[in-house]
């Protein structure tokens, strides 16, 4: 029991996923039930507004401000 389903809807594919490398969040989409196609995913989470919830947790800006910093050169901080 240390592997999950994950489903990315757009840019990760549905694979099995082990816990140890998820940051898991508050956000939970009523409605879904074990085995949800991803069609069904992808309209539950549409009604939901997932986007827009999601680009407010902390984890999303976290991982934002990581990847400026990463794609930033010497003459974009100096």
């Amino acid at each position: 029991m240390n592997r999950v389903l994950i489903d990315g809807m757009k840019s990760f594919p549905r694979v099995i996923y082990p816990l140890r490398r998820l940051t898991l969040t508050k956000l939970r989409v009523p409605g879904v039930l074990r085995g949800t196609r991803t069609g069904n995913l992808v309209k539950l989470c549409k009604e939901f507004n997932m986007e827009r919830k999601w680009t407010e947790t902390k984890v999303c800006q976290k991982m934002d401000r990581y990847n400026k910093r990463t794609t930033t050169t010497d003459f974009d901080r100096f």
